[in-house]
């Protein structure tokens, strides 16, 4: 005598349920990492050469380079990387790049962000509120928010450059 089992709809519906739900689970997750990379921009030619050390000396041009690389294993949807201004630099207008990403910068520690050029508001001594065009001196913050996405161990290069005060 053989026996057999009978499969009801219900059964079998939950069954497919938790499977897609575990293949949901085991796609993974994506992770950031965040390298970056200063060089003077105008070394002189004993440094390029590498026969003198580097120096950093005021009016001196740096560039930052960040890589933002995915090293999860799943898809990275549109991170946003924000980098502060170091201290002793300002920040050089029009320098800031990333392929497939809106730029965007601070005036108050990263708090807000706004395009190029940013506009803050102030109310001068007559009571009135004014809109003014912040200066260079007055960037705190670089944001990219990536429009693209990243696949696992792939990574986007963005830079911004500053001269030393």
């Amino acid at each position: 005598m053989t026996k057999h089992t009978r499969v009801t709809r219900s059964a079998l519906a939950v069954g497919l349920g938790l499977l897609l739900v575990s293949q949901i689970l085991a796609q993974g997750s994506p992770k950031l990492a965040i390298t970056i990379i200063d060089e003077k921009v105008n070394q002189t030619s004993e440094e390029r050469a590498g026969q003198s050390a580097v120096t950093i000396t005021p009016g001196d041009t740096m560039r930052y380079i960040l890589t933002a690389a995915n090293t999860g294993d799943a898809v990275m949807k549109n991170p946003s990387i924000v980098d502060p201004i170091p201290a002793g630099v300002e920040y050089i207008p029009l320098s800031a790049t990333g392929a497939n990403a809106k730029i965007q910068f601070s005036l108050d520690g990263g708090k807000t962000y706004s395009n190029w050029p940013v506009e803050y508001q102030f109310t001068n001594p007559a009571g009135k509120k004014v809109k003014k065009q912040a200066t260079a001196d007055m960037i705190t913050h670089v944001k990219w928010d990536i429009k693209a996405r990243i696949q696992p161990n792939t990574s986007r290069e963005l830079s911004f450059q500053v001269v030393v005060k």
